[in-house]
């Protein structure tokens, strides 16, 4: 038989009384401390072999009775365990049903940082990503790297690569606006985006949104002249900085009537 020291087993008894007293509860999980958790399985299993009269069992009278004074779940069974792993299971089934509905399909990518994702987890946000790859990852995906259309994926799917959800959220903006100006041109698609549809949208809407990417130079004449932006090598976060810098309320679909002659 496996015997605690009796120092450690005060110091366990000291450690999951408080857990008892402000949780009022003392079915630790592994989650939470592993080490308690399979000292109170231990004490479980003896606590039931002192009471079938067990006279080996290592557990003591005085131990049974300082457990039972703060509520020790003596009687924790695999019936609970069931409950619990039957309902984690329903969860999951759950979340892909979502998923599911969501993407049309089941072939997860991968399940990892706690949930069903279609990102492979060893998937970054490219470096460099100009605002015509964007928007095809945006509305596309990329069918090599196992990428669905990054407008189906909500913030909980891209925080292994985005934490607090900035990038997505200026990514988002960006889209915004550019879906502002492809309505405007009627060239708009609801759904059945492909690489030659997102070309075609970015040429027709490009000359609407040139005048708002103008970079201006002044020079020492106090004369000033403005450069093209490239329509196919602008960065996308370059793009997100032109469109926003006088602040969100100036953006073009706010139609606030800014004049970009």
């Amino acid at each position: 038989a496996f015997f605690l020291p009796l120092s450690l087993s005060l110091f366990l008894f000291s450690y999951i009384s408080p857990h008892a007293t402000i949780l009022y509860s003392t079915n630790v999980p592994r989650s939470a401390d592993n080490t308690l958790s399979k000292w109170c399985n231990t004490q479980r299993k003896r606590c039931k072999e002192l009471l079938k009269g067990d006279t080996k069992t290592p557990m003591t009278r005085m131990q049974f009775r300082a457990l039972e004074s703060i509520g020790f779940d003596i009687h924790r069974d695999r019936k609970q365990n069931r409950e619990l792993i039957d309902r984690k299971w329903d969860e999951k089934f759950n979340e892909l049903l979502h998923y599911r509905e969501k993407f049309r399909n089941t072939d997860v990518v991968a399940f990892h940082h706690g949930h069903f994702n279609p990102l492979p987890a060893s998937w970054k946000i490219p470096k460099g990503l100009s605002a015509i790859q964007l928007v095809n990852l945006w509305l596309v995906g990329s069918k090599n790297e196992h990428v669905p259309p990054l407008r189906k994926l909500s913030p909980l799917h891209m925080r292994h690569v985005d934490k607090e959800g900035k990038t997505r959220s200026r990514m988002k903006l960006v889209m915004g606006e550019i879906e502002y100006f492809a309505r405007l041109k009627d060239v708009w698609l609801h759904d059945g985006w492909t690489s030659a549809t997102v070309t075609k949208m970015w040429s027709t809407i490009w000359p609407l949104i040139d005048p708002y990417l103008r970079t201006q130079t002044s020079f020492k004449n106090c004369k000033t002249s403005e450069e093209k932006s490239r329509q196919g090598q602008l960065s996308w976060r370059t793009f997100h900085n032109k469109l926003t810098k006088d602040g969100h309320n100036w953006l073009p679909s706010k139609n606030v009537g800014r004049n970009t002659d």
